[in-house]
């Protein structure tokens, strides 16, 4: 670790070589897709409002359609996002 080339991830965690790292994020093991005919207008920003309420949930990035999240403890994370196209709408919830 003299030189800064790998670090341990957490307290106990395994090591990590930051040049071995792939080049993009890893895909979500789990994801749930909702494909809808219709999503009412303003649906998303009421999710987003209604999400800001709960205790225990930090935003890390929100924009118009989608938003990424952890709880509190940092123990999960999950992306929401709205997408439009091929007829019908999908919710897509990535954990």
């Amino acid at each position: 670790t003299r030189f800064e080339v790998a670090f341990k991830k957490g307290k106990e965690g395994s090591w990590v070589i930051p040049s071995l790292l792939p080049n993009t994020r890893t895909p979500s093991t789990h994801e749930r897709i909702y494909e809808l005919s219709f999503i009412p207008v303003g649906l998303f920003g009421r999710l987003i409002a209604r999400l800001n309420k709960w205790e225990g949930i930090e935003f890390l990035e929100v924009w118009r359609n989608g938003l990424y999240f952890q709880t509190e403890d940092h123990h999960q994370k999950a992306e929401i996002t709205v997408e439009k196209g091929d007829g019908c709408e999908r919710i897509r919830v990535r954990l």
